[in-house]
């Protein structure tokens, strides 16, 4: 793959930017054509949101930019698939926004030519440029032999480096006279008394559900509770990845003895009737509805607005839960990298340097403000201590709209995934909301030391993994959910799990992260 640009060269040329997100929008930037210039992008529209041609954000961008985006609409089930037969064909719109390609997916486009290097256009695009020098981790995670070919979804919001968080019904604790649980222990013994005392108090003592997830969400589940036996000791972004502790060297996590123990613990919980029994096979939608009827005893997730006008009596852990072997972390965290592809140009682009100007905006402050908060008056307002908050029009909709709803008629961020960076006091999504916010904060402490980006991996090895990964990552999801069940013994089938994984090549899979694990490392 040919190299046109070197950004390591810009860098280098902007290493006195100071090391906070600011806007870097040089004066006169706008207009960015004298001309009315339209592009064509195609883009993912939530179920929540009106068409983006008809949203205020992008009339005031282009009002400001004087280039008009023709919006191709695709509904978020279908949007994948539409983006794969479009990158098939020869008829390719401008650039992908919303994209949701993670780096197996930029490395194919990329290799087929459908998609177009951004390293050229690098130098003109302040923010972006700015942000990587804050984060070389990122240039390094986000390349594909040295080129970049997709902006991300990237995140400098402190509150976000915590993932998902526990959320415990501190209503049903009051009533039970129990204390917040600070090991694995004593959450246990919370969750049996949750489902034996009658909890909610409504006087049917089998309608509880102690610990509920969201639409088979049991990788939720398990990042939520691995920190407390030492599992992801690096953070969750390579993907079943950490540092063995005792030879500090890469492992396989779902292979190691604690992850069986952990699926032990799961397993008990599961045949106790502690975890929804329906957690294989739930819809997000039922889950919501028992979370809103005051079913719910604990959950893992990112916020607590699944719950309704319930999430009040929710609050999160107040510090890491211990393990059985004494293990105090909080492995759900999140690097700077959400999604690695956000936003692609397409083979045949009319103005690659227009659409990368136009998308560099969202990466600094004026531009998060832009898309995150939209309107003020209309739809934030900022308090005397300088904080910017939604008016209750959007946080208390007089027509009982979720704040998704609301935000998904003036603006596109809902449902994440946008070309963006996320910053502190623009982005107020529902992760913080006060009660997400304080349990993300509460975490941070536990977080582990040196949280990874994901590494990269050459065009040859990415290939290679891909394969290896999607085999050996369905046989690791079927056989904890069967563990889990009980459906698999953990003593008698454990031995067998590990061979099947070996017959899937996880030894050739671990010499592919470690060669991308020695990069990333500087070796």
């Amino acid at each position: 793959m040919k190299r046109f640009f070197s950004l390591m060269l810009v860098l280098a040329l902007l290493a006195s930017i100071p090391a906070l997100a600011t806007s870097y929008t040089p004066e006169g930037w706008f207009p960015l054509s004298d001309e009315p210039v339209t592009l064509q992008f195609i883009t993912k529209r939530g179920s929540n949101q009106i068409d983006y041609g008809d949203m205020l954000v992008w009339q005031k961008y282009e009002k400001l930019t004087n280039v008009h985006i023709d919006w191709i609409n695709v509904p978020g089930a279908d949007f994948n698939t539409r983006v794969n037969t479009v990158l098939a064909s020869d008829d390719l719109p401008d650039g992908i926004y919303k994209a949701s390609m993670n780096m197996a997916a930029l490395t194919k486009w990329a290799v087929d030519g459908q998609i177009l290097s951004m390293s050229p256009y690098m130098a003109e695009c302040p923010n972006l440029t700015a942000f990587y020098e804050r984060h070389p981790d990122v240039v390094t995670s986000v390349s594909i032999d040295g080129e970049i070919y997709g902006v991300g979804y990237y995140n400098e919001c402190p509150a976000l480096q915590v993932g998902s968080r526990l959320f415990i019904n501190v209503d049903w604790m009051k009533n039970l006279d129990i204390k917040m649980p600070t090991t694995i222990d004593e959450y246990t013994e919370v969750l049996r008394a949750f489902k034996a005392q009658d909890a909610n108090g409504n006087g049917d003592a089998n309608d509880e559900i102690p610990l509920a997830i969201a639409d088979d969400a049991v990788g939720t589940l398990i990042t939520t509770f691995c920190g407390s036996w030492g599992l992801a000791n690096h953070g969750v972004k390579e993907t079943y990845i950490d540092l063995d502790p005792v030879t500090n060297e890469i492992r396989f996590y779902p292979a190691a003895e604690e992850f069986r123990d952990l699926l032990r613990w799961l397993n008990t919980l599961y045949t106790e009737g502690l975890l929804d029994q329906q957690c294989f096979t739930i819809a997000y939608e039922e889950f919501v509805a028992d979370g809103t009827s005051g079913k719910v005893g604990s959950f893992p997730y990112v916020n607590t607005t699944l719950m309704g006008l319930e999430e009040v009596k929710f609050a999160g852990l107040d510090e890491a839960l211990t393990g059985p072997n004494g293990d105090k972390m909080f492995a759900a965290s999140q690097s700077a990298v959400y999604t690695p592809g956000a936003f692609v140009l397409c083979d045949g682009c009319a103005d690659p340097l227009l659409c990368m100007k136009w998308v560099d905006y969202f990466y600094g402050v004026d531009g998060a403000e832009l898309l995150f908060m939209t309107e003020k008056g209309k739809l934030y307002d900022t308090d005397e201590n300088g904080r910017n908050y939604y008016v209750p029009y959007v946080a208390e909709n007089p027509d009982g709209l979720t704040m998704s709803q609301v935000i998904g008629q003036y603006s596109s961020w809902s449902g994440g995934g946008s070309p963006a960076l996320l910053i502190d006091n623009y982005f107020i999504g529902g992760e913080t909301r006060p009660i997400p916010l304080d349990a993300a904060n509460k975490m941070i402490p536990w977080l582990p030391e040196t949280v990874w980006e994901a590494f990269a991996y050459t065009t040859e090895e990415q290939e290679e993994k891909t394969v290896l990964f999607n085999d050996i990552d369905s046989y690791v999801k079927e056989m904890r959910a069967a563990f889990i069940k009980g459906d698999a013994n953990l003593d008698t089938d454990w031995n067998t799990y590990l061979g099947e994984l070996d017959k899937m090549q996880l030894p050739e899979y671990i010499k592919l992260v470690n060669a991308a694990y020695a990069r990333y490392m500087g070796e």
